[in-house]
């Protein structure tokens, strides 16, 4: 009894401790924060001056010299703010859900391949990004995608610590919801044909089973049809010596 009593007041110890060292750490980032900004508001003579106090007469209009002042390459700063907002927000929104649907169905589906897809997105993560980026920017270069919405496109990877994080939140999720749908009459209609296999008829809403085509003929052998809503998925699994079509693994 004395040493559980022992072992938990050590443990309450380090708590505040690490406590204690989270909160001056996170007084340190915001006084720095709060510092740039009253400085930013002062005069530069009340800079040099007055260096951590507050400001003797507040200069809000600061900043609309600074954004009507402050040009890079043509742009001004209006136009850098608006760039900077609708990349940054279009980014994230598409690495997220890039991330998401690359993540449920590694998490969810048994397909071939599917460990190594795993690795591929921890192997990503170790790339340094800093190293990187100068490789980034000559490939952006080349094609053209530099100071164009299409620069986008390049977030849509799926990879990434989003992948790490939504792969060990869909891992936790019930598979009920998709025996709920079963029962509800989520359904689809698939047609064989010899080597060939496809969705003709989904209730699914988007119908993204159906787009995708033959297996075997468009798909080439490599990627599965999926309808996620129905929880569905068609795969070729094998090659059977005595036939030259791939066998077809449905799984619900």
């Amino acid at each position: 009894m004395k040493k559980s009593k022992k072992t938990r007041g050590g443990l309450h110890l380090f708590q505040v401790v690490v406590f204690i060292l989270l909160a001056f750490y996170a007084f340190t980032l915001i006084y720095a924060m709060g510092w740039a900004v009253l400085s930013s508001l002062k005069t530069q003579m009340e800079f040099s001056t007055n260096l951590v106090g507050l400001p003797k007469e507040w200069k809000f209009d600061n900043y609309l010299q600074a954004f009507r002042s402050v040009q890079a390459g043509g742009h001004n700063m209006f136009e850098m703010f608006f760039n900077s907002i609708w990349y940054s927000c279009g980014g994230a929104l598409l690495g997220v859900i890039a991330s998401a649907m690359v993540a449920y169905v590694v998490a969810k589906y048994e397909f071939p391949g599917r460990g190594l897809v795993y690795a591929v997105a921890l192997v990503t993560m170790m790339i340094p990004v800093v190293g990187s980026f100068p490789s980034q920017y000559r490939m952006y270069s080349q094609l053209g995608i530099l100071d164009s919405p299409l620069l986008l496109v390049t977030k849509f990877s799926g990879f990434g610590f989003n992948f790490v994080m939504l792969h060990s939140f869909f891992k936790t999720l019930s598979w009920t919801y998709a025996e709920a749908g079963f029962i509800d009459g989520a359904s689809n209609t698939v047609e064989f044909k010899p080597g060939d296999v496809h969705v003709i008829e989904a209730s699914c809403p988007d119908h993204v089973c159906i787009g995708q085509g033959w297996l075997i003929e468009d798909m080439g052998s490599i990627l599965p049809i999926a309808c996620l809503p129905n929880a569905m998925m068609i795969n070729v699994i094998s090659l059977p010596e005595a036939s030259e079509s791939p066998a077809v693994d449905g799984a619900t």
